[in-house]
C-alpha cells in the first residue's frame, strides 16, 4: 500500500511509481500487438480477435489507472484513477502528447536515477 512515507527524497517528490511503471510497460506490450493487428501486420481483421483486443486494451488502460491510484493512494482514488487514468499513445506525435502518467513516471524514473 503507497503512502504518503512513500515519498522519496528529490527535487519533484514523487511518490514510488513502480507499480504504474510496469502497468505501463504492460500496456504498450497489448498496444503494440493491437497496432500490428491494425496494420493488417497480424493477417486479415476477424471480429473475434478485435473484439479480444479491444477488450485486452481497455483491461490493461485501467491497469494503469489503478496502479496509478495505488502509488499515489495518499493523494487519489485507486477506484476514480482505474475509471479514467490511462497511458496513452507512447510516442508522441501530431496532435499526440504523452499523457500525464507517462510524464509522472519519466519524472519518477528520473528521480530514481539521481537518488
Amino acid at each position: 500500500m503507497s503512502s504518503a512515507s512513500d515519498l522519496r527524497a528529490g527535487s519533484s517528490g514523487l511518490p514510488d511509481l513502480s507499480r504504474t511503471a510496469a502497468a505501463i510497460e504492460a500496456f504498450d506490450v497489448v498496444d503494440a500487438e493491437f497496432e500490428a493487428y491494425m496494420s493488417g501486420e497480424s493477417g486479415g481483421p476477424e471480429i473475434e480477435r478485435t473484439k479480444d483486443l479491444f477488450r485486452r486494451m481497455e483491461e490493461a488502460g485501467a491497469a494503469v489507472g489503478l496502479a496509478y491510484g495505488e502509488d499515489t493512494r495518499d493523494r487519489n482514488s485507486p477506484e476514480t484513477c482505474e475509471g479514467v487514468v490511462r497511458p496513452g499513445p507512447a510516442v508522441p506525435g501530431p496532435g499526440r502528447e504523452l499523457s500525464f502518467v507517462r510524464r509522472m513516471v519519466a519524472q519518477w524514473r528520473e528521480q530514481e536515477r539521481e537518488s
